[in-house]
């Protein structure tokens, strides 16, 4: 008799672009963490930073000041949109709607932790920055905050601080947020698979779909369909 062997299928890797300025981010996430739980394969998740605000950033970091009323009216939209949607997916049973804040030094201390710690690091730092901005509220745009989160991933109070200092790490930044930007006003979150990427919140049968569709046949369910990610922005 033949030996069964029970093979383990290969995994399937997605890229997740959000931004932790965004309540749908934090959704967005949250659905791909189900999914990954759902899924009969192994899921690789890699969460690519985004930065929202990148096309009205100055060169030194700074927002512009003159952030027209439409854009802000647009942006407090989306977390009035992020309730709605939450409940409707019934994603998580608390979402604060704490106002606008910049998220590029918490994108910072990220992208540095991305680089010089593990990836289960990564990931644990990653999850707490969503958390204190939209399960507790917090400012996330204070480096008080950040060092406070920084100890989940064993970064001191002047760790934070150089990293938040660091020019030649904000120039590395900077180059990556203006690659994967390449229009006006994004949308994040972003899920990409292979070729293929579908916008904003969907729920984890939606991203079976897209995992599962590889010739980008549209979906139908919270009026999403799939796109070449390449047109948008770089991997």
């Amino acid at each position: 008799m033949d030996e069964i062997i029970d093979e383990q299928p290969p995994p399937r890797t997605l890229i997740l672009f959000s931004d932790y300025a965004c309540p749908l981010s934090y959704l967005g996430k949250v659905a791909m963490d189900q999914y990954a739980k759902w899924a009969i394969f192994p899921v690789n998740t890699e969460y690519r930073l985004f930065d929202l605000y990148n096309y009205i950033r100055s060169p030194d970091g700074d927002l512009d000041r003159n952030l027209d009323v439409a854009d802000e009216d647009y942006f407090l939209e989306v977390q009035e949109s992020a309730k709605i949607l939450n409940e409707q997916l019934g994603l998580v049973s608390n979402l604060q709607s704490p106002g606008i804040v910049d998220s590029y030094k918490a994108h910072k201390v990220a992208y540095y932790v991305k680089k010089e710690h593990s990836e289960e690091e990564f990931e644990r730092y990653h999850d707490a920055i969503f958390e204190a901005r939209w399960q507790e509220g917090r400012d996330i745009s204070r480096p008080s905050v950040l060092k406070t989160i920084g100890t989940t991933v064993g970064l001191s109070s002047s760790d934070i601080q150089d990293i938040i200092d660091n020019s030649e790490l904000e120039e590395e930044l900077n180059t990556v947020f203006q690659k994967r930007q390449r229009t006006r006003r994004p949308v994040s979150p972003s899920t990409v698979y292979q070729e293929l990427s579908v916008q904003g919140v969907v729920p984890f049968q939606t991203i079976s779909q897209l995992v599962d569709s590889g010739k980008g046949h549209p979906g139908d369910e919270m009026g999403v369909g799939w796109f070449r990610y390449r047109d948008y922005f770089e991997v």
